[in-house]
């Protein structure tokens, strides 16, 4: 009872105007919305209702009532099995135009003629108040006049702005972005720092980068400078000025690409999903790690050049049903989705241990302990008949929450091994710190991340009912880092809990 005298807050004040100030005639479209003891009432016509909210138009103004708990009497009354929610969506890109459509059309949450799916021509895409798309949940077909109902708030999906409450984004894929050349340019890779000189035009000419004396021509697909989407953190203070006459600005990548193969002199940057023909050359980081831009160091979060893709959800509280839709994005069948329309989904990729050779030569070079080396050996025993997941933990800046890209793969883990999809596998949750203080602490530290990273995924089941074969985790301290250590970026990188999975053991 105390719940719904709650709930009926707002409308007190409502109720009891009605009292004093006098009766309110009710028309033939009015409903009387009370708790079901009757002991608070209020009339009104009904603006919308979906699954979970009504909206009624009052004398005194418009109210929205959470509807559990409460009756209706009327013969304007919802029936119950009238739900109607409407999803707005903004943003630049496929994901807007192919993904969400198809995702609405394949959805398993409701049956067939149950989604609706409409577009505008808004002129502006990118602001996250003007969609682009709505989706209307329903059980029941729309009348022309439901179609023009008011629509719910809008989700954006794009890259992260600033002003955005990282409590209403999620991740939903990843991209990278990618330096092409011409297959003439001996130059073999490119540093962050040479790039971002180059996008600032504070490097001009190939003999800076140890090439011909020749001046780079540089190209840039018009969308990255248009919606701002395409951009990975690392070049957050190298954004190119479209006004600048050493970037010559294309339609799209693929004429990047055209111009870039005819060009001995042209450089382009071009999101790595959309890499077609083009000769990529691998980064390179300020300790000399190198990269190629693949699905899996862009998912690992170890490409230095990888961003992700955000949805942005609105203040407002979605209705259950369009709650019910957008955890679809998580699923097995929306991640296929994303991957056969050329995006980098969450859904995992492995490598087996032989691929860790840079890895190791790299640790190597820099133990300086013979502690540090058993741990490097115990690190080879363990893993060396384990292939190594894409999926790979970190932290925000707090240090105790994973971050969103993590939170994403975590949900994506769950669905995988409720599926079935690990039943005969071991995982292995190997935690890793970065190179601040020594073995001891680091071994401890990255033990404590593997059990919490552990009891995050399994959140929703028992860790103690966990067959102990099926589920272990290991910790390595600061060895085998994947980015530089002595730069803050780098550190972070290497704070991360990584999963392995073998055959499970007899």
């Amino acid at each position: 009872m105390v719940c719904l005298i709650f709930k009926f807050l707002r409308v007190f004040s409502v109720f009891m105007a009605t009292i004093f100030f006098g009766a309110v005639v009710a028309s033939a479209q009015d409903v009387t919305i009370s708790t079901k003891d009757k002991a608070l009432s209020i009339t009104g016509q009904i603006l919308f209702f979906n699954d979970e909210y009504i909206r009624l138009q009052t004398p005194q103004g418009p109210i929205t009532l959470h509807a559990d708990g409460l009756s209706c009497d009327g013969h304007n009354c919802p029936k119950p099995e009238q739900r109607l929610a409407r999803i707005g969506f903004a943003g630049p890109g496929g994901l807007i135009s192919n993904f969400i459509p198809e995702l609405a059309n394949r959805s398993t949450s409701f049956g067939d003629g149950n989604i609706h799916v409409t577009t505008s021509n808004d002129p502006s895409p990118h602001q996250a108040h003007s969609p682009t798309l709505e989706i209307s949940l329903t059980n029941r077909t729309l009348t022309p006049e439901q179609q023009t109902t008011v629509r719910q708030p809008t989700l954006f999906i794009g890259q992260t702005p600033n002003a955005m409450d990282q409590h209403r984004r999620s991740v939903i894929a990843f991209d990278g972005l990618v330096p092409i050349v011409n297959p003439s340019n001996t130059i073999q890779s490119i540093s962050v720092t040479m790039i971002r000189k180059i996008l600032r035009g504070d490097v001009v000419n190939w003999k800076q980068l140890g090439g011909e004396d020749r001046p780079i021509s540089l190209h840039l697909p018009k969308q990255i400078l248009q919606s701002k989407t395409d951009w990975p953190k690392r070049l957050a203070n190298a954004w190119p000025d479209k006004s600048n006459a050493h970037i010559l600005i294309s339609n799209n990548t693929k004429q990047v690409e055209d111009l870039v193969d005819r060009n001995p002199d042209a450089i382009g940057f071009i999101p790595f999903s959309a890499v077609k023909n083009a000769t990529a050359i691998p980064v390179t980081t300020p300790c000399n790690l190198m990269f190629h831009a693949d699905f899996f160091t862009i998912k690992s979060g170890e490409y230095p050049l990888a961003y992700q893709y955000h949805m942005f959800r609105p203040t407002k509280r979605l209705p259950r049903s369009a709650r019910a839709f957008l955890a679809e994005i998580y699923s097995p069948i929306s991640q296929s989705i994303l991957e056969k329309q050329g995006y980098l989904s969450l859904w995992p990729d492995t490598r087996s241990f032989s691929y860790q050779g840079d890895r190791l030569a790299y640790a190597l070079q820099n133990i300086s302990t013979q502690e540090g080396l058993e741990y490097l050996q115990d690190m080879v025993g363990t893993l060396s008949n384990a292939r190594r997941m894409s999926i790979t933990f970190r932290f925000d800046s707090t240090g105790q929450r994973l971050d969103l890209a993590s939170a994403a793969q975590a949900r994506v883990l769950r669905h995988a091994i409720e599926s079935g999809v690990y039943d005969d596998q071991q995982l292995i949750f190997a935690g890793f710190a970065d190179n601040r203080g020594d073995h001891a602490s680091n071994q401890k530290l990255s033990l404590a991340r593997a059990n919490q990273v552990l009891r995050q995924v399994f959140k929703d089941t028992l860790i103690d009912d966990l067959d102990p074969k099926r589920v272990i985790e290991k910790a390595f301290g600061e060895i085998a880092p994947v980015a530089c250590n002595d730069v803050a970026y780098g550190q972070a990188l290497n704070r991360r809990v990584e999963l392995w999975v073998r055959d499970q053991p007899e």
